[in-house]
């Protein structure tokens, strides 16, 4: 199978971004979107902007991990063509 997308991490090995899209975390248990900080050395997104002015998406930045981005129980991929999608894992 092929793949959509790369996940990149900056030398802190905290998640930036995908190779063509920005990317929001669900934790287990939560009601919060999570999403990197674009200090972490991301693009800002214009999509990812939209998603986080969003209230009923209830978004926030946060460091994450590649632990954080494995044990999430969802996973939302953005960016201005794709708009948003849920990823399948």
């Amino acid at each position: 199978m092929g793949g959509f997308n790369a996940i990149f991490v900056n030398e802190k090995g905290f998640v930036t971004e995908g190779g063509r899209t920005s990317i929001f975390i669900k934790p287990q248990g939560s009601a919060d979107w999570l999403t990197p900080p674009v200090s972490a050395g991301l693009l800002p997104g214009v999509m990812r902007a939209a998603l986080l002015n969003n209230p009923q998406l209830n978004a926030r930045e946060a460091d994450l991990s590649i632990h954080d981005i494995s044990t999430v129980e969802e996973i939302i991929l953005s960016n201005a063509l794709c708009v948003a999608i849920k990823a399948c894992f």
